[in-house]
């Protein structure tokens, strides 16, 4: 349920005021709501993995029975169709960040203190906000401009937007904090969660994958050989792999031997 919510009934409302106020609603949890006939819902877990979209969101990001799964994502299809039933993960994912609904210039203050107060309230003075999409970072930079941030915050670009985030903010001045905001570094993701059951493991999940796959392992969000050229792309822009300036974070939290094995094989 929504972040900063302390029970099941207080995410709910929160959720139901956030249809009232909008035509579109993202919101970030998981559980089921009551909307109004005609309105878009998308509900974000809070991995930002993945996502549960109505019939009307379905459309709205072009989902369809004739969408194929990409490599490395999760379209979950209603039994014996191929109609999606509307959660989407990973890969599939992507097209959904990239075309968010903008917030409004007072959401986009208020929601970035609201959540900043959460972890100034738990003693933390700086987050790290991974995995950051272009359209995000516009919003972090709004905000960020506008004197909203209480702590610091590092953004990480995604490896597929780090080239728009580059021209927005030169790579001569990552690492620079400006009204308490900077780009660390970039972050490369190469399979899921283990929350999602996407996670790229030796062995089988007890459960079955998302979508009801037997004998699933999860698997890689891109090719061996997309990989090696993100790492390389990485390089070409003279971003060291580890320095105390610069970094990239490399996300694979999975078992021995197969996203870190992955990894490796970039080098």
């Amino acid at each position: 349920f929504p972040s900063g919510a302390r029970h099941i009934q207080q995410g709910r409302r929160r959720i139901v005021h956030w249809l009232a106020v909008g035509p579109d609603v993202i919101a970030t949890g998981l559980f089921k709501q009551k909307h109004r006939v005609g309105q878009t819902v998308g509900i974000d877990h809070v991995s930002m993995h993945g996502t549960v979209l109505n019939s009307l969101g379905l459309k709205k990001y072009g989902f369809s029975a004739e969408t194929k799964t990409p490599p490395g994502g999760v379209i979950v299809r209603k039994p014996g169709t191929n109609e999606p039933y509307g959660l989407i993960m990973e890969t599939a994912f992507l097209p959904v960040i990239s075309q968010t609904t903008p917030m409004t210039k007072e959401y986009e203050i208020e929601f970035t203190k609201a959540g900043q107060r959460l972890y100034a309230e738990a003693g933390v003075t700086t987050a790290h906000e991974g995995a950051t999409h272009l359209p995000q970072f516009q919003t972090m930079k709004r905000a960020s401009d506008a004197g909203a941030n209480i702590i610091d915050v590092v953004a990480f670009p995604f490896i597929t937007d780090v080239d728009e985030i580059a021209a927005a903010i030169p790579v001569a001045e990552w690492g620079q904090y400006h009204q308490r905001l900077k780009v660390g570094g970039v972050k490369i993701t190469v399979d899921g969660s283990p929350q999602g059951r996407t996670a790229f493991f030796t062995t089988s999940y007890l459960t079955g994958g998302p979508g009801g796959e037997q004998f699933w392992n999860g698997e890689l969000a891109f090719p061996q050989e997309s990989i090696n050229r993100m790492v390389k792309k990485v390089y070409d822009m003279k971003v060291p792999l580890i320095s105390s300036a610069w970094q990239i974070v490399v996300r694979a939290t999975k078992s021995i031997g197969t996203a870190i094995h992955c990894i490796g094989n970039s080098f």
